[in-house]
């Protein structure tokens, strides 16, 4: 997968590529605003969504400009970490 763009720029590409990402936001959503899945079922979120997201997340409003904010190198990691705690919490027998 040749992504373009700097370091950020191309960890945000790639954290969309990841299949259970746009799940991620369906339930961090309904987490975040006390909602259950008949208000936000898995599935809404789509592409757009993710970047729409990333961007405001990192306070830019293209992937562009994920490697010019300082506030970029703060939250993606922090969102990358989030996912992946989320990730290994699905995986676990309940």
């Amino acid at each position: 997968m040749g992504y373009s763009g700097g370091k950020y720029a191309q960890m945000a590409e790639m954290l969309l590529a990841t299949e259970d990402f746009l799940l991620f936001l369906d339930h961090a959503k309904r987490y975040r605003y006390k909602l259950n899945e008949n208000t936000i079922p898995d599935g809404t979120h789509q592409y757009e969504d993710g970047v729409d997201f990333l961007c405001k997340a990192c306070g830019v409003t293209t992937f562009a400009d994920m490697d010019k904010g300082k506030r970029s190198g703060q939250m993606l990691p922090r969102i990358i970490a989030n996912f992946r705690r989320w990730q290994s919490a699905q995986r676990r027998p309940e």
